[in-house]
């Protein structure tokens, strides 16, 4: 309980120290609303978005997109990174390519994938899922592959089962790995679905971004971000709580 209670302080102070700073950069270089707005204004438009309940549509639409991005992509990695790891001729054949793929900015990517799937939800959870498949499949591939040789041979003595081999070695080895690349992916699959948004879409977090730049309503603007980094911390500790439960399951079996 007192690692919460410092945790929350901590986040207390850090939030009074910005907030600080922030008026008085505003307050000695008297930047103009529509550069730097006022702390009390972007709070006014927080509010404002919340209680008039005109966030909650392209809320609903950017987490849809995350969450189907995050699963879609991440089912695939861990799929892939297990046959990868299995059999070292695909992974040496295959691997190389899917690196130079992921190589490409996703920026570069997204107005592609737009034009395919169009404007539509589908190509947000695309991009989603690609931006999440590089980091879970390489850990996934790691992970089975630096099983320990006596653990294998353990396993092997036992006449064990491909089932028994995967659920009381494989997945119980991996899952440090795989969530910690998970962790990453869900904020990485924010970034996804936000950069789609920009490209086309008519909701969205990052849809409305675009019209509070195109209208100047910079105190909105940075409402949106607001939002999107507590969305971000929210999604973080979200993987870190189910990392936790996992493994100690995962330690057990």
């Amino acid at each position: 309980m007192n690692r919460y209670l410092i945790k929350f302080f901590q986040i207390v102070i850090a939030l009074i120290v910005v907030y600080f700073l922030w008026k008085g950069v505003i307050w000695i270089f008297h930047y103009p609303t529509y550069i730097l707005p006022a702390p009390s204004l972007v709070s006014q438009k927080l509010v404002y978005l919340i209680q008039s309940g005109k966030i909650y549509p392209h809320l609903q639409i950017t987490l849809t997109e995350i969450f189907a991005g995050f699963l879609f992509g991440s089912i695939l990695a861990m799929f892939f990174g297990y046959i990868f790891a299995k059999k070292r001729i695909l992974h040496l054949t295959i691997t190389p390519y899917i690196v130079a793929f992921q190589s490409i900015p996703i920026v570069a990517l997204a107005p592609i994938f737009i034009i395919w799937f169009g404007s539509g939800i589908t190509s947000k959870i695309v991009i989603c899922s690609i931006i999440v498949f590089f980091p879970v499949m390489v850990n996934t591939i790691t992970a089975i592959s630096n099983i320990e040789e006596t653990k294998k041979e353990l396993m092997c003595t036992l006449n064990s089962s491909f089932l028994d081999n995967l659920l009381r070695l494989e997945i119980p080895h991996s899952l440090p790995y795989i969530f910690s690349s998970m962790k990453i992916g869900m904020v990485l699959a924010i970034v996804g679905a936000i950069v789609g948004e920009f490209m086309g879409a008519d909701k969205g977090l990052g849809f409305l971004i675009n019209s509070s730049l195109g209208l100047f309503d910079t105190p909105q603007l940075f409402a949106v971000i607001f939002i999107l980094a507590l969305l971000g911390i929210i999604l973080y500790t979200i993987s870190s709580s189910l990392e936790s439960f996992f493994i100690k399951r995962g330690q057990k079996i």
